[in-house]
């Protein structure tokens, strides 16, 4: 199965230069920190996947 498309960079970002591998952070609500993440940081996810009952991003 391909893996599908990235969402797209934001240049305009201050963020936009930053580079990673990954992180991990538990949360109490996986839907909220998503968001935050995203709209607040410009953070962009590549994947999400089921891990037992966690959600991973």
């Amino acid at each position: 199965m391909p893996m599908p498309a990235h969402p797209p960079k934001n240049p305009s970002s201050p963020f936009s230069s930053f580079h990673g591998h990954h992180v991990g952070i538990r949360v109490p609500d996986y839907d909220a920190a998503k968001a935050w993440y995203t709209e607040k940081l410009d953070f962009r996810v590549l994947q999400e996947w089921p891990y037992g009952e966690l959600k991973l991003a």
